[in-house]
């Protein structure tokens, strides 16, 4: 079916497209940076976090970052020999494949590879991320959790009950195995126990050198992990200062008796103070309608009295009138009957 000529998208937004000219001006900017600095390596993110990213970023203000479209950068470089910006920069492009990007700066090899090697920041795992070890919670009291949040930890699967006033876990419970795929339930729970279990750190996959030398790093550290973790709860120090716990426990029993006592009083003295006002309220309106009522009956009765007065004087007049004119009809009849 041919296009129709009618429909025409117009664009209502004041904002030019950036797309074609943005990138255009990305190519150049690294082209021009590839000239300032004397060394660019290519490094991959692993659990990418922005606000580490922007502190690396700010420690290494001397140099340069660039982390944006691979098939960009590689257009910059050159994604052959025949296109290559630099010489054996097409070697260089081969790298940029996933979360990688370029680190433009003169620093020296040593300086770099020494710095990104113990770089490793520990952060809370997200889901869909790859468990790197198992996790246990055991046994026990869980202090550091409010009771308002013990139906939020039933409805995340851990078995927990409330014990005046504070949470429990009835029996061990594991979390996560280790290369199972975390769903964002067991990444909540991590993060409530306060277990960081990803890290965020850079590898150096290759260097270039402005000699035209290409350079490749397979030796990555990697963090030292164990397998299997075992994750206590929080000992209470009130708890480990008196073992047997019963001084406590009358402490807090009379404490308790004390706040019962204070909120019946407060509790009976509200409700009498309720009561007085009300029968106060309730007699004022008593009165007043009472008033109401006998000053509209005495207005009533002084009304009608005044209309019955009025009515009497009306018809005694009409009367009397009537009388005079047929008198004088009659006078005058006899008068001319006499004529």
């Amino acid at each position: 079916m041919p296009k129709s000529k009618r429909d025409k998208k117009v664009s209502l937004t004041q904002t030019k497209r950036k797309g074609l000219e943005l990138k255009q001006k990305l190519i150049e900017k690294i082209r021009e940076t590839a000239d300032q600095y004397a060394r660019i390596f290519t490094f991959s993110v692993h659990n990418m976090r922005n606000v580490q990213l922007k502190e690396i970023r700010q420690e290494w203000n001397h140099s340069r970052f660039f982390f944006g479209k691979n098939r960009v950068m590689q257009l910059a470089l050159g994604r052959t020999e025949e296109e290559e910006y630099r010489e054996n920069l097409h070697k260089l492009t081969r790298h940029l494949q996933g979360q990688t990007g370029l680190l433009f700066t003169n620093a020296s090899e040593k300086e770099v590879l020494s710095f990104f090697s113990e770089l490793f920041i520990p952060d809370y795992a997200r889901s869909g991320n790859v468990a790197s070890q198992t996790v246990v919670l055991e046994e026990g009291a869980l202090p550091e959790f409010s009771h308002s949040l013990e139906p939020q930890l039933r409805q995340l699967g851990l078995p927990t009950q409330l014990k005046k006033g504070v949470i429990h876990l009835l029996k061990e419970h594991t979390v996560c195995e280790k290369g199972q795929v975390l769903n964002p339930e067991q990444c909540r729970i991590l993060k409530l126990f306060g277990h960081q279990m990803s890290n965020f750190h850079i590898t150096m996959e290759g260097m270039w050198s402005n000699n035209g030398k290409w350079k490749t790093f397979d030796d990555n550290p990697e963090p030292i992990i164990p397998d299997r973790v075992m994750v206590k709860p929080k000992k209470d120090t009130e708890n480990d200062e008196n073992p047997s716990g019963e001084e406590d426990l009358d402490d807090d029993e009379d404490i308790l008796s004390v706040l019962v006592l204070s909120y019946c009083t407060i509790l009976s003295v509200v409700v009498l103070s309720y009561c007085t006002i009300l029968s106060v309220v309730v007699l004022s309106y008593c009165t007043i309608l009472s008033v109401v009522d006998l000053s509209y009956c005495t207005i009533l009765s002084v009304v009608n009295l005044s209309y019955c007065t009025i009515l009497s004087v009306v018809d005694l007049s009409y009367c009397t009138i009537l009388s005079v004119v047929v008198l004088s009809y009659c006078t005058i009849l006899s008068v001319v009957d006499l004529s």
